[in-house]
C-alpha cells in the first residue's frame, strides 16, 4: 500500500504540473465559428447554399492506425442563436455495400453491441472538461435515423430531450447526411463572451471496419486530443429558467378490480448547466424491466436499470465499477417511489454534482449524492455518498474517488468506509493500468472488509484482500477473411483478512470474426472459491455478428461449479420481418444440482417513429409471465400506452391498464 501511496503523489503533481505530451499534427486541430446565414433544409442534401459558407473539416484519420482513412469524409459545421447544424459526405469505393437498418430512434446508444451498420457522429465538449461524461453525442446512419446520447444521461426522455433532426442520402459515390441540434437541448456555461468548445466528428465504415475521426484522438481515446470549436457565441440571453410538467393518469382493470392513478414528473431548468427533475407517485408497472439470467454466479446479478427517472442524469451519480469492489449506486436498489428529486449538472466548469433523494412515504428514504472536480484534463477527484434509512435498517457508505493518466498509464483508487445497521467496515482499491494500441494493462488491489457495506449499491464479495489482473489484446482489419479479434487474460490471487485463502483463479477468452460476419469465442476458467473447485470451458459461434437483424448462435459452458458438475447452453436468435417486425429470442439450459431453464421471446412492431406495439414471454422453470402492449409516444409530448398483463410479474397477470401522458 505504501507503493500505491507513492504512485497517487507522484501522478498527482506530474497531471496539475503538466497536461499530455505535444500531441501530432492530426490532434488537438481547430474549426472557426460561422454563423448561419439561414436553417439549411435538412433533407441529406449538402446542395443547399449554407454549407458553401460553413466551417470545413476534411481530413480523416483512421483511429487505429494513425493513417488516412481509405474512403475519406469531410464534415461542415454552422450555428445560429437556435441550432448547430452539421453536415457529412462519406465517400464509399463501394457504395452498394453500404450497411443502414437501424430504424429506431437512439438505438445506437441504447445497445451493447457497439456499431453494427454505417454511420456518422458529433461529439461536443460545451464545458471543455475532456471528460466523457460531459460530452454530447450526436449520430445518423445512411437511413437518416437519429441517435442522441446527452452529457451526463440528461434529459433521457424524449420530451424533455428536445426533437433534434438528422437527414441522410446516398448516391454515386458514397452517402451524406445533415444535422440541426437545438442549443436549448445542450447544457452549456452561462458566458457572455466567445469560447471554445471541443468537438470531434467521427464515421464508422462498416465494410472496412474502420472508425476514422477528424481531430485524432487515438485508439484509447485520449479526449484531451479533441478538436477546439473556437470563437463560438453562446445564446446565453435566449435562456430563461423553466418548467416543463408530464402528468400522467392511469385506468386499470384486473382480478383486483378497477382502479385510478395519477401522478407527475417535473423538470426545472434553472440554469443552462443545472437541471432539477422531481417525481410524484411514478408509474414504474408499465415499464419493461430486465430479466434476470439463471445462469450460476458466486456473487448477486447485476440487472440493467430502465426506469426513466433513474436513468435522467444517472452519469453523474455513477460510483465504482462492475471489476473492482462493485458499483456503489445500483438504482434497482430503490422499488418503490411516492415522492423522488434529481439535481444534476455543472456547479462551475470544473465541479460536477449530482444529486437524488427519494422517498417511500412512512417506509424507507434514499439519498444519493456525488460531487466530482476536475483537476485537468486527465486528472479528477470525487466524493460520493449514500445513505438509506428504513423502518429496521440504515445504512451510510461514503466514497472518495481519484483518477489521473499519463500518457499511456493511470492510476484510479477508491476509499470508502460505512456505518450503520450491520456495517462499519473498509474497502479500497488501486488500479494501475496501462493502455496502448491494441492491448489494455491492468493491476489492482482489493480490500473489502467483513463488515463493509453499500445498501444502496452492490458489494461482489467482502472479508477479502488481494491482487486481480486484467490483460486485453485485440486488433481489427480492413481487409482479409478476419475482420478481428479479442483476448483476455484475468489471474486472481486473494485472501480473507484473517490469511485463509479465499479465491485462485485465472480464466482465459478469446473471440474472433470473420468478413463474412462469423464470430466464434472460446473460455477456459480454472480456480477455487473457498476451497471450492471452479472449472469451466466455453465454447460460442454467431452468424450475423454485426446484424441483430439477422443474427442465430449459441453458448456452451461445461465442467464443475462448487465442485460440482455443471453445464450451460444459451441458444440465441433474432430477425426483422417485413421491414417493421423485430423478433428477439434467448434461452438457458442449466443442469446444476437440477435442469434450471428460462426462455424469453420479444417482438416490437414499428408503425412509424411514434407508434409502436410489442410485448414479451418469459418462460421460466415451469412458470410463464407474458404481456402486450401499445404505444403512441413523442408526438409534441404526448403519449398514450395500453398494456394488457404486467411485464414484470412471475406469472401472467390478468390486467388491462391504459397510460396517458400530457406534456405542459
Amino acid at each position: 500500500m505504501r507503493l500505491a501511496t507513492i504512485w497517487i503523489i507522484v501522478l498527482s503533481s506530474t497531471a496539475l504540473r503538466a497536461d499530455q505530451p505535444a500531441a501530432t499534427a492530426l490532434s488537438k486541430r481547430v474549426i472557426p465559428a460561422v454563423r448561419a446565414e439561414a436553417m439549411p433544409v435538412i433533407d441529406g442534401d449538402l446542395s443547399d447554399p449554407v454549407w458553401g459558407s460553413a466551417a470545413r473539416a476534411e481530413g480523416f484519420t483512421d483511429r487505429n492506425r494513425g493513417e488516412a482513412a481509405p474512403d475519406q469524409t469531410t464534415a461542415w459545421l454552422a450555428y445560429d442563436d437556435a441550432f448547430i447544424y452539421v453536415a457529412f459526405e462519406c465517400r464509399d469505393a463501394m457504395p452498394d455495400a453500404i450497411v443502414g437498418r437501424e430504424t429506431v430512434r437512439d438505438a445506437k446508444y441504447q445497445s451493447w453491441e457497439g456499431d453494427t451498420e454505417d454511420n456518422v457522429e458529433v461529439l461536443l465538449d460545451l464545458f471543455m472538461s475532456h471528460q466523457g461524461d460531459d460530452r454530447a453525442r450526436f449520430s445518423t446512419n445512411p437511413l437518416g435515423t437519429p441517435s442522441a446520447r446527452n452529457s451526463g444521461g440528461r434529459a433521457n426522455k424524449l420530451e424533455w430531450k428536445g426533437d433534434w433532426q438528422s437527414a441522410a442520402k446516398r448516391n454515386p459515390t458514397g452517402w451524406t447526411a445533415e444535422m440541426a441540434i437545438p442549443w436549448r437541448m445542450l447544457s452549456y456555461p452561462a458566458k457572455s463572451e466567445p469560447v471554445e468548445i471541443g468537438i470531434n466528428f467521427r464515421r464508422w465504415h462498416h465494410r472496412l471496419r474502420i472508425r476514422s475521426e477528424w481531430s485524432y484522438e487515438g485508439p484509447q481515446g485520449f479526449q484531451e486530443d479533441q478538436g477546439r470549436w473556437t470563437g463560438v457565441r453562446l445564446p446565453r440571453d435566449r435562456f430563461r429558467p423553466s418548467v416543463s410538467t408530464l402528468p400522467y393518469t392511469v385506468v386499470g382493470a384486473g382480478q383486483g378490480g378497477a382502479g385510478l392513478q395519477s401522478g407527475m414528473d417535473v423538470r426545472y431548468s434553472a440554469t443552462p448547466e443545472l437541471t432539477a427533475v422531481a417525481t410524484i407517485n411514478p408509474d414504474f408497472g408499465t415499464i419493461e424491466g430486465a430479466v434476470e439470467g439463471i445462469q450460476f454466479s458466486r456473487s448477486e446479478r447485476w440487472v440493467p436499470e430502465r426506469r426513466p427517472f433513474f436513468l435522467e442524469g444517472g452519469d453523474y451519480l455513477s460510483a465504482g465499477a462492475e471489476y473492482a469492489i462493485g458499483p456503489f449506486f445500483y438504482p434497482n436498489r430503490i422499488r418503490t417511489v411516492d415522492l423522488g428529486v434529481k439535481v444534476y449538472g455543472k456547479v462551475t466548469p470544473r465541479d460536477t454534482l449530482g444529486f437524488l433523494h427519494t422517498l417511500d412515504l412512512g417506509r424507507r428514504s434514499d439519498l444519493v449524492a456525488k460531487l466530482r472536480h476536475d483537476l485537468s484534463p486527465t486528472a479528477s477527484a470525487g466524493l460520493f455518498v449514500s445513505n438509506m434509512a428504513g423502518d429496521d435498517d440504515n445504512n451510510t457508505a461514503v466514497v472518495a474517488e481519484q483518477y489521473m493518466r499519463r500518457g499511456k498509464g493511470g492510476l484510479a483508487s477508491q476509499w470508502a468506509f460505512s456505518a450503520g445497521k450491520d456495517s462499519g467496515g473498509t474497502a479500497q482499491q488501486v488500479n494501475l493500468y496501462y493502455e496502448d494500441k491494441n492491448a489494455f494493462h491492468s493491476f489492482q488491489y482489493i480490500g473489502v472488509a467483513p463488515d463493509f457495506r453499500a445498501a444502496n449499491g452492490i458489494v461482489w464479495h467482502t472479508d477479502y484482500r488481494g491482487v486481480f489482473l486484467y490483460h486485453v489484446w485485440g486488433a481489427e482489419w480492413p481487409k482479409g477473411a478476419l475482420r478481428g479479434f479479442n483476448m483476455e487474460l484475468n489471474p486472481i490471487m486473494d485472501w480473507h483478512m484473517d490469511g485463509r485463502p479465499f479465491r485462485r483463479r485465472v480464466s482465459w477468452n478469446g473471440s474472433i470474426e470473420t468478413r463474412s460476419d462469423w464470430s466464434m469465442w472460446l473460455s477456459a476458467s480454472y480456480g477455487t472459491f473457498d476451497g471450492e473447485l471452479d472449472n469451466t470451458y466455453g465454447i460460442g459461434l454467431t452468424y450475423g455478428a454485426s446484424n441483430r437483424f439477422r443474427r442465430i448462435g449459441f453458448g456452451l459452458n461445461k465442467g464443475r461449479q462448487a465442485s460440482k458438475p455443471y453445464s450451460y447452453f444459451g441458444p440465441n436468435a433474432s430477425f426483422r420481418l417485413f421491414r417493421r417486425l423485430d423478433i428477439g429470442y434467448g434461452g438457458a439450459i442449466q443442469e446444476f444440482d437440477g435442469t434450471a431453464q428460462q426462455h424469453i421471446v420479444t417482438l416490437n412492431y414499428e408503425f412509424s417513429p411514434t407508434r409502436s406495439m410489442g410485448g414479451r414471454i418469459v418462460a421460466e422453470n415451469g412458470r410463464t409471465n407474458w404481456y402486450l402492449s401499445y404505444r403512441h409516444s413523442g408526438g409534441k409530448g404526448t403519449e398514450t400506452f395500453i398494456m394488457l398483463g404486467d411485464p414484470n410479474a412471475d406469472e401472467f397477470a390478468s390486467r388491462l391498464r391504459v397510460k396517458a401522458v400530457f406534456a405542459m
